[in-house]
């Protein structure tokens, strides 16, 4: 089975989710709801495309510029 590389953009009502293969070919991409169901489907959808490499990654999280600055 071929190893994946999976990366996932977390939002706060929907999340993007892709994957590529060894090769780097983009093997698998779809926005998903902000849902345990949804996101359940897209980790069965995307293992139809390979095995995901073990390895953990730094998360990041970007705080939203208008909760931080006052908007006038």
């Amino acid at each position: 089975m071929a190893k994946l590389w999976i990366g996932v953009d977390i939002g706060k009502t929907h999340h993007h989710v892709a994957a590529v293969d060894g090769d780097g070919r983009l093997v698998y991409s779809r926005r998903v709801a902000n849902d345990e169901t949804a996101l359940l489907t897209v980790m069965a959808e995307v293992s139809t495309h390979g095995r995901p490499v073990s390895q953990r990654m730094p998360v990041a999280a970007e705080p939203c510029c208008d909760r931080l600055l006052k908007i006038s």
